[in-house]
This record gives structure tokens, C-alpha cells and sequence, in this order.
């Protein structure tokens, strides 16, 4: 809620909620815990020098019986489209996505042989809205829209993951995607600009996805899946709960520390 995109959308309602509603309430936090860097720095361009704990959230690696279950799910729903390479958006259905410019852009700059599989939450958009987007645009038969609601995620069956967002103060289903072997294609408003040096992916900026997308297509089939096994075993590395448990302990008790000694 923090990043610039987000603390922009609907600012009125969130200046009148912020002033009469709950006044006070972020300049009297003893604390802010921030997913990451990126996010530590919204808050402090917005004025907040509280301490801040940046602790990455945790990503666990799935089961095979997790991955076989909804491989076996996706395959049923999707029957011969199943067959085809899957760039996979897996994220809310709202605006921050950039939804719209990105099935846009698939029409333009996606190859013919895949398929843009959208799954997600209804929030802006549902289900409906864009795939009358996708039938009045003419990209039915390349694009296909599912509620992700209690249904499996679909790590599974993708060849690349896409989340251009506007921003993220983490992305966890861009976590997700790499630790199911998904190497991801995000914009650099999201904090995974350390997939370009790990070799796990694509963070660039929105201007340069269309080009970043063909280069991912290029690698093939194989060259996606070495890239989606270097980017699980560098995500695992690195996200784990423990470490993320451990560095917020510290920092709660450094901030019972600092107020037992306001209070002497």
C-alpha cells in the first residue's frame, strides 16, 4: 500500500480515511516491517523514519504430489490447449497488472504457438470483462481467463511467468512461480531485479517486455526449463521462512527494547 502506484490510486478517499478515520495511526507505529528494499524506500520518500525491518516473505517448495495434482487439474480444463507452451499470469485480476496492456501486447508480440493462460482473483476485472476484452480485440484462441478461486495454481503447466505490475512490495506469486521451476518475465517496478544476475529470469522495464518476452520465447523449451531450475534453487536459497522468522524476532525485541528505555 506504500509504493507510488498504489499510494496514488483513489488518494482522496485515502487522504479523508488517513485524516478522519484512523488520524495518527502510521506516525504512532513503534516499527514498519517491509518485504523488501524497494518497499523500505516507499516508506521513507513518504516521510516515515520509524525503524524498519526488511524480511522477505518465505516461499516453501511444492510437493510433487502438488505439482502432479494440478498439472493433472490444468491438463483436464485445458484439454488439447494443454499441449501448447503456457505463459502464465497468476495474480489479481486489477489494474495495478496491467491486464489490458499486457493481452494487448501478447496480441502483438506473443507468439502464435503459445497460449496466454490469465488465472486470478476478481477484482477490477472478473472473468467476464476480459474475455469480452479478448472476443471484441480478436484474441480468442490465444488467450484464456479462469477465476483462480479454490481452484489449484497452475505453476505446473507454464513455460514462463508474467507479472508487469505497476509495483509489488514482494510479488509472491513471482516467488512462487520460481520455486515450482518457472523462471518469470517481471517489470523492474517489482523488487526481483536480482533475477538478471541469477540467470532465473527477466526484470526490465515496461517499455523493453515486449522485446524481453520474445528473448524468453527464443531460449525454447529447454532453455526455459534450465532457467526455471536455476531460478528455484536460487529463490529456495534465498527466501526461506527461518531466515524471515528470525529477522523479524530481532527486530521485535530490539523494539521492546527501545520502548522499555522510553519509558525509564
Amino acid at each position: 500500500m506504500m509504493d507510488p502506484w498504489a499510494w496514488h490510486h483513489h488518494v482522496r478517499r485515502k487522504a479523508f480515511a488517513r485524516r478522519f478515520i484512523h488520524p495518527g495511526a502510521f506516525e504512532s507505529v513503534d516499527g514498519w516491517h517491509a518485504t523488501s528494499a524497494e518497499e523500505e524506500g516507499s516508506l521513507r520518500a513518504l516521510g516515515f523514519n520509524q525503524p524498519v525491518c526488511v524480511a522477505p516473505n518465505g516461499v516453501a517448495e511444492p510437493t510433487e504430489a502438488d505439482l502432479t495434482q494440478s498439472a493433472t487439474y490444468w491438463r483436464n480444463v485445458l484439454g488439447p490447449q494443454a499441449d501448447r507452451p503456457i505463459a502464465l499470469f497468476y495474480s489479481r485480476l486489477h489494474r495495478k497488472k496491467r491486464l489490458i496492456e499486457l493481452m494487448d501486447l501478447w496480441f502483438e508480440k506473443g507468439p502464435d504457438d503459445w497460449l496466454l493462460l490469465i488465472v486470478g482473483i476478481p477484482e477490477d476485472y472478473t472473468v467476464r470483462m476480459l474475455e469480452t476484452y479478448a472476443l471484441r480485440a480478436g484474441y480468442t484462441g490465444r488467450i484464456l481467463v479462469f477465476n483462480g478461486i479454490d481452484i489449484p495454481p497452475p505453476y505446473a503447466i507454464a513455460s514462463l511467468f508474467l507479472l508487469p505490475s505497476h509495483g509489488e512490495n514482494f510479488g509472491l506469486s513471482i516467488a512462487e512461480a520460481m520455486a515450482s521451476g518457472v523462471p518469470v518475465l517481471v517489470t523492474d517496478t517489482t523488487p526481483w531485479h536480482g533475477v538478471n544476475d541469477a540467470g532465473a529470469g527477466w526484470c526490465v522495464p515496461w517499455t523493453d517486455f515486449g522485446s524481453a518476452l520474445n528473448a524468453a520465447v527464443l531460449e525454447g523449451s529447454a532453455g526455459l526449463r534450465q532457467r526455471g531450475s536455476v531460478a528455484k534453487k536460487w529463490v529456495l536459497e534465498r527466501f526461506s521462512w527461518d531466515r524471515s522468522a528470525r529477522l523479524l524476532m530481532d527486530f521485535y525485541a530490539s523494539l521492546r527494547s527501545r520502548t522499555a528505555r522510553s519509558i525509564r
